[in-house]
C-alpha cells in the first residue's frame, strides 16, 4: 500500500493542516487527550511557519534544512497521532477519515481457510531413545509453515503392530517448530513408533493428515 502522506510540501502541509483543523474541532466528541492534541497541533504550526521562511526569497540553507528536520519530526508525529488516537477509534466514522484524507482500513478480518496441504515428515536418530521428527510443507525445499498456519499437530503412538488410521494413535501434541524432539523409555529401545502429522491454524482448524510414517527407536 502507497503512503498515505502526501509527498509534495505544499500538499503536505495543507493536508496536515486540515488534520489538525478537524480534530482541535471535534477534541471533545472524538476524545483527544489535551496535551497529545496540543502537541500535535504545536508541532504542524511550527512546521508551516519555517516552511513559509524556506521557500522566501531571502530563504537561507540553514531555513531550509531546519524546514527539513521539522517536516521530519511532524510525518512522525502525524503517524503516532494516527495510530494511536484515531485509527483504534470507535466514534471517528468512515466519513469523517474522508474529512481527514486518511486511508479507511476494512474492519472485517480476512477469514483464514484450513491448511490445505499435507506436511511431509522425515525422522533423524541423534542418540538413543531419541526420535527427531523434521517437518516441512509438502513439496516445498523450506521450512516454512504454509500460509495461514502455525504449526503442527502429531499424533504419535508405540504400538505391536500398523494402525489402520491416526485415530489409533493414542498421544497428541502441538508444535511450531521443526524438528520435534522425541525422548523415549530406555525399555522402549527397538520398539516401533508411529507418527501421523497434520497443520493448524490459529483458529483450531486442522488440514488433512499425512500417511502414517514409522521409526524404530534406538
Amino acid at each position: 500500500m502507497s503512503d498515505y502522506i502526501p509527498s509534495r510540501e505544499a500538499e503536505f502541509l495543507k493536508w496536515v493542516q486540515n488534520i489538525s483543523s478537524l480534530c482541535t474541532a471535534n477534541k471533545v466528541l472524538w476524545n483527544f487527550p489535551d496535551a497529545e492534541l496540543t502537541e500535535f497541533s504545536n508541532t504542524v504550526a511550527e512546521f508551516a511557519a519555517i516552511y513559509a521562511t524556506a521557500i522566501g526569497p531571502t530563504a537561507s540553507k540553514a531555513d531550509i534544512l531546519e524546514k527539513n528536520k521539522k517536516k521530519a519530526v511532524l510525518k512522525e508525529r502525524v503517524r503516532k497521532f494516527k495510530r494511536r488516537f484515531i485509527d483504534p477509534s470507535i466514534v471517528i466514522t468512515d466519513p469523517d477519515r474522508e474529512r481527514l484524507k486518511l486511508p479507511i482500513t476494512d474492519k472485517k478480518p480476512t477469514p483464514v481457510p484450513p491448511p490445505s496441504t499435507v506436511p511431509d515428515m522425515k525422522f533423524s536418530l541423534p542418540g538413543p531413545r531419541r526420535v527427531d521428527l523434521h517437518f516441512k510443507d509438502f513439496g516445498s525445499d523450506r521450512r516454512a509453515k504454509p500460509k495461514g498456519a502455525i504449526g503442527a499437530v502429531i499424533k504419535y503412538a508405540i504400538l505391536p503392530t500398523a494402525p489402520v488410521n491416526q485415530s489409533q494413535l493414542g498421544n497428541s501434541l502441538f508444535t511450531g517448530k521443526s524438528p520435534y524432539h522425541f525422548e523415549f523409555l530406555e525399555e522402549d529401545r527397538s520398539k516401533t513408533v508411529y507418527f501421523a502429522i497434520c497443520w493448524q491454524n490459529g483458529k483450531g482448524d486442522q488440514g488433512p493428515w499425512s500417511e502414517i510414517q514409522k521409526a524404530i527407536i534406538p
